[in-house]
């Protein structure tokens, strides 16, 4: 009856079943739409995001390449100011073209055109410029003034032809003097920097934004500055270092995407849709399903109640006559069988319980026996009957029952007779939660005997135990249980394994080839290295000799090695050259051979470990011959070259250095401090602190000029171009050096200087030099609150004396002031020939009054000079002086020369050889001197 029951029950099922498959599908359809939309969605918005980070690194990359052109931009502009041709440029009167041609016509910086290089002197006038296009309209800008007075770079971005450009305005110094005698003014295209076509890519646009909006471009001209959307594109500060961080630009990227136009439209259609198709299935799915399967629930949930009630409960009330109306006839036809075989089977109940009783009675007379067997073993033991309850159990099991229902742990021991060990199984865990199958087979004759390994762990320690299920009898069934706790023995198990996994994998890891034979040259274990030799894998190799895999000879050369490690009981090392199977190549490697002996001292076999030592002996083969050529070379180079260490000894030196320092027949230099060479000793502490601030910080290298001292106490002037010394992990080790004799370069370049600024005749400063320098003074001593008075010196009737005498007479009475003038004046004074015989005195720090006196002094002492000309003396020269003092407020160095040379006139007016002052601007008519002595 149970049968049908159970049949009735499934056919029930199976039709309700098929009923709500519509639901089912459905769900399961609107589920997948649902989960697909959503990938689709957040594919997109990964698209998008991952499009908008392209778009921010391309633009730091963009940044970075224009701020490292204009950094090269200011870097060169300020190399160019050092240039002796751009000196000389601007001491050339008025920049004539016999400098500037060849200069601009070689020199050119090493940016993107175009660009453009101007020279002007230090009142802002225009010299010469290069003919891209013109930047003398720059020259009124206020950083051209700014630039003399503060002699410090000025930038500033500015537009030229309506583009903006970067604008450098560079002062030139006099070495001389250490101010500034004009500047250099350098433009730069920075439109064309930013739409250089392979910066930003032929779709993208950059676009430049400033605070003012002045300088807005964009670099396609299909887009405007002024109408992008900058509040949605990435921006990055432009030049945010260096001296034009204060123009505050901004650079926008912009790039075109079509990946996904039209569609976010399709995309909104196909997410209502999927929605409106979800819900329109789920309702009529839930409708349909519940409508079809109600009458089969109705009898799915009375058998579910006879099941767990009995067949007591009422029958199914189903009125409908189709198939489901026959099945309820049926299926209340079994529950009445049902009924009926309930009865019977209380009467086979009653009939076990007894025969079990009497089952326990016998027990109860061996149990005294029983006990005492089971009680005397250390195994922990319990009898099952053929049903899997206890019916015994001895003391051991006893003990460790009730110990562990304190503990709490699992699995959990039954200890009370008659309970179901099949319980007790079902509530543990683990490996124990499974044993009642092996235990059920024992107890129905399927199998003879069953052993679990398992463990039974505690907060406080790690246990486990071997459980042995062995059958009772034949005849009355049932079962002994035996657990033996196996603790020990799986804990040395698990070191023994950890150790032996830990050898293995250190062995597998090392990159060496490793192999273990036996004295018999059979192997007994290698590592993966050892199966690229071999070209096959360990299972292959174990078991075989040399001969498997190599020929005859190479087989026996190993064997003889391995024979020697043997008969010298050490390590034995040798190098051999080995060719590998697995792809061919061939390597040389250092092979150690050791015996491998055992606790006991017998001879295990021979291990061997081989090591590729090829790289290493190229790299020592190329050491030696790249030290050999770069001795060689540093022996032929025409200049010196030195390494010195840390502390600045030196350690090496090729033989034009020691040529150069004059020792190469006496002493060394190695072994010297570099400063020991200086001729200035004061000179020397500097190097060394310098050269400690080098270790330290490790700034760029740059050239070192000095003045040295050679073996035989001569100086020369050497130019010291020199790199840091590494290792191979970057870390400093010393200095190398290439130090070349500039000695005549730098008597030649004084010497140009000299003559640029001086009159070949007097040796004075010529017109040109007076030009540039009276504005420059006059500028300094407003600045400094300092008095500076201006002179006019003009001979008296000078003309009629090269009449008279000639002018070769006129010219060595010229020298002969030239020279006194040289004597008498004050190291800070200045005096020029400003043309024929008119001279310029510059007093600079003395009042008007002070220079009447020195003037008038001066006067005398012209008056007082004796000129020997073709062994005869000259008559006396008389001269006649126009000083003058500038006002606190003057600025025109011209209008100052113009008050002098008005008083010269006034001097020579009142009769020559006298000395007359202006005084506000008019000459006074007190002059200083005696009118008596002419000429």
């Amino acid at each position: 009856m149970s049968t049908w029951l159970q049949q009735g029950h499934e056919w029930i099922n199976l039709r309700l079943e098929r009923r709500i498959v519509a639901y089912s599908v459905a769900a399961s359809l609107s589920i997948s739409l649902v989960f697909g939309t959503l990938a689709l969605a957040a594919s997109l918005w990964l698209v998008r995001q991952n499009q908008r980070l392209d778009l921010d690194h391309r633009l730091d990359r963009i940044v970075a390449q224009l701020d490292d052109k204009a950094d090269v931009f200011v870097r060169n502009v300020r190399d160019l100011s050092k240039n002796p041709l751009v000196l000389s440029a601007l001491l050339d009167s008025k920049g004539r073209s016999v400098y500037l041609a060849p200069f601009f016509t070689h020199y050119r910086i090493p940016l993107t055109e175009p660009q453009s290089l101007a020279l002007c002197d230090f009142e802002g006038t225009l010299l010469a410029q290069q003919d891209l296009h013109p930047v003398g309209c720059l020259a009124e800008q206020p950083q051209s003034r700014t630039v003399i007075d503060t002699e410090q770079l000025q930038a500033e971005i500015v537009l030229i032809a309506q583009k903006p450009h970067l604008a450098l305005f560079q002062p030139v110094f006099y070495p001389a003097t250490g101010h500034a005698e004009g500047y250099i003014l350098a433009t730069l295209d920075l439109q064309a920097l930013v739409a250089e076509k392979n910066l930003a890519g032929p779709n993208a646009t950059l676009i430049l934004h400033s605070p003012d909006g002045t300088l807005d471009f964009a670099s396609r001209a299909s887009l405007q500055a002024s109408s992008a959307p900058s509040g949605t594109l990435p921006t990055r500060p432009l030049f945010a270092t260096g001296p034009f961080a204060t123009a505050g630009l901004t650079l926008a990227f912009c790039e075109p995407s079509t990946l996904f136009t039209g569609f976010g439209s399709l995309l909104w259609g196909y997410g209502l849709g999927t929605l409106a198709l979800v819900a329109l299935t789920l309702a009529l799915a839930r409708r349909l399903a519940y409508r079809l399967a109600e009458p089969l629930l109705t009898l799915n949930h009375t058998a579910r109640r006879i099941t767990v009630e009995g067949p007591s409960v009422g029958l199914a009330r189903v009125d409908r006559s189709d198939e489901i109306g026959e099945l309820a006839k049926s299926f209340n036809h079994m529950v009445v069988a049902l009924r009926q075989a309930q009865e019977g089977l209380e009467a086979q109940v009653q009939a076990r319980t007894e025969e079990l009783q009497q089952v326990l009675v016998r027990i109860e007379q061996s149990e005294e026996q029983t006990r005492a067997i089971l009680d005397s073993v250390s195994y922990h033991i319990a009898v099952l009957d053929r049903d899997g309850v206890i019916v015994a159990v001895n003391e051991p099991w006893r003990r460790i029952a009730l110990a562990n229902k304190t503990e709490s742990i699992q699995p959990a021991w039954g200890v009370a007779i008659g309970v179901s060990y099949r319980e007790v199984c079902r509530a543990s865990i683990g490996e124990a939660a499974a044993a009642w199958d092996g235990i059920q087979a024992v107890l129905t004759g399927q199998r003879s005997f069953f052993s679990l390994d398992y463990p039974r762990h505690s907060p406080q320690e790690q246990r486990w135990f071997v459980m042995r299920v062995t059958p009772l009898s034949a005849e009355r069934g049932g079962a002994v249980i035996a657990h033996a706790d196996t603790t020990h023995r799986k804990q040395v198990e698990m070191t023994l394994e950890r150790e032996r996994v830990f050898l293995k994998t250190l062995v597998q890891t090392i990159p060496d080839l490793i192999w273990l034979k036996d004295p018999e040259g059979v192997y007994l274990a290698c590592n993966p290295r050892f199966e690229q030799l071999y070209g096959a894998k360990e299972a292959d190799i174990l078991g075989k000799t040399d001969d498997d895999f190599v020929d005859r000879a190479l087989a026996e050369f190993f064997r003889t090695k391995d024979r020697a490690a043997i008969a010298a009981s050490r390590s034995c090392t040798n190098e051999e050259e080995l060719t590998f199977r697995e792809d061919g190549h061939r390597e040389l490697v250092e092979t150690i051979k050791t015996p491998m002996l055992n606790a006991e001292g017998q001879l295990i076999g021979v291990l061997g470990i081989a090591r590729n030592i090829t790289d290493a002996r190229q790299t020592e083969a190329a050491l030696r011959e790249s030290e050999s050529r770069f001795h060689t070379l540093v022996d032929l180079l025409p200049c010196g070259a030195l390494e010195t260490d840390l502390t600045g000894r030196v350690i090496f030196a090729n033989p034009v250095l020691e040529r150069l320092y004059g020792y190469e027949e006496t002493g060394s230099v190695v072994g010297r401090f570099i400063w020991d060479f200086l001729a200035d000793e004061n000179k020397q502490g500097f190097l060394r602190n310098y050269l400690q601030s080098l270790v330290r910080d490790q700034p760029p290298p740059m050239p070192y000029f000095a003045k040295n001292r050679r073996a035989d106490g001569s100086i020369i002037d050497t130019q010291a171009d020199w790199s840091y010394r590494r290792n191979q992990h970057g870390q400093l080790q010393g200095f190398i050096a290439v130090v070349t004799d500039i000695t005549e370069r730098k008597q030649l370049q004084a010497a140009l200087q000299e003559q640029a600024i001086r009159d070949p005749l007097t040796g004075l400063f010529n017109r040109r030099y007076l030009d540039e320098t009276l504005p420059r003074e006059l500028s300094r001593c407003q600045r400094n609150g300092e008095p500076l008075v201006v002179a006019m010196l003009d001979l008296d009737h000078f003309k009629r004396f090269n009449d008279t005498y000639g002018h070769e007479a006129g010219d060595a009475v010229l020298r002969a002031i030239g020279d006194l003038l040289g004597k008498t004046l004050r190291a800070s004074d200045l005096a020029c020939r400003y043309g024929g015989e008119e001279l310029t005195l510059i007093l600079h720090g003395s009042t008007l009054e002070d220079a009447k006196l020195r003037l008038d002094s001066l006067r005398r002492a012209v008056r007082q000079t004796r000129i020997v000309y073709r062994g005869g003396e000259l008559p006396a020269i008389t001269a006649s002086i126009g000083v003058t003092a500038a006002e606190a407020t003057e600025t025109d160095a011209t209008a100052l020369l113009n008050q002098a040379d008005a008083a010269l006139y006034q001097a020579k007016a009142q009769g020559r050889n006298r000395v007359v002052a202006a005084v506000g601007g008019q000459p006074s008519h007190q002059p200083i001197g005696n009118s008596s002595e002419k000429w």
